[in-house]
């Protein structure tokens, strides 16, 4: 008996797990299908309506003048007077003297340009009265055209060439007399001046740097990103932004304006 039990035991386990597979397999209930619930997303619905939006963009820049000058002198002489507003910060006008320089110098050569045109004048008037003897000589002589030496003709064309010399000289004497009273091209202010009374200026030596008050720029970085916010041509050059109709370029004069 003790022989057969190493055979009997595993066939007895194995007819026990038949056993208890076929149980559980009558014993099972049939599975009930169905179809998948599928859940709808959750979302909020907004309607839409159109609106006007201000969208902003940050930039930041210098204010700079858009007209800037250095004040020079067009004559020599002595610093005779200086205007008030002629002052780091001074405000002034469209045409105000800024500043004076000693006339005596340019007053005499005026007065001397002066008289050598009334010279001319009268060396012209005797050269002429001159050459109508001589043509009325060679008349009475009976012999033919005279030459230009003879009849004097020469001599009265060097005289209204001395003539129109020194009227030239007069008119760039009374120009170099109204230079020395240096005037403001424009309404602004003084950024810096580097000269004072009593002081001797040269042509073209600065005196003074000043700059327009009517309108300044303001150079703004923008991003790429942000450029296509804004109604701007990349084709602009420059023209006078109060010529453009369009809503950005109104927008910059009238700033530009309050500016």
């Amino acid at each position: 008996m003790k022989r057969w039990l190493p055979v009997i035991l595993p066939l007895v386990v194995l007819a026990g797990g038949v056993f208890g597979a076929w149980a559980l397999m009558t014993a099972r209930q049939d599975v009930e299908t169905r179809p998948p619930e599928i859940l709808p997303p959750l979302v909020r619905v907004v309607e839409a309506t159109p609106q006007t939006l201000q969208l902003r963009v940050q930039s930041q820049g210098t204010v700079m003048p858009r007209t800037e000058t250095s004040l020079v002198p067009e004559v020599a002489g002595r610093v005779v007077a200086i205007s008030p507003s002629l002052v780091d910060g001074g405000f002034f006008g469209t045409g105000d003297v800024l500043l004076s320089i000693d006339p005596r110098d340019y007053e005499l050569a005026l007065a001397r340009t002066r008289a050598e045109v009334a010279q001319a004048k009268t060396q012209l008037a005797r050269e002429f009265a001159e050459a109508q003897v001589a043509r009325r000589e060679w008349r009475a002589l009976g012999r033919g055209e005279p030459s230009p030496l003879t009849s004097r003709a020469l001599h009265v064309a060097e005289a209204k060439a001395a003539l129109a010399s020194a009227q030239a000289m007069k008119e760039q004497a009374a120009y170099n007399l109204t230079r020395t009273k240096i005037r403001a091209p424009f309404a602004g202010r003084v950024r810096n001046k580097q000269v004072d009374r009593g002081q001797y200026v040269l042509p073209g030596a600065p005196i003074a740097t000043i700059y327009a008050v009517d309108a300044v720029e303001i150079r703004l970085p923008i991003p790429d990103h942000e450029l296509a916010y804004l109604d701007v041509s990349l084709r602009y050059q420059g023209e006078d932004v109060k010529s453009k109709s369009g809503p950005a370029e109104i927008g910059r004069a009238s700033w530009r304006e309050r500016v």
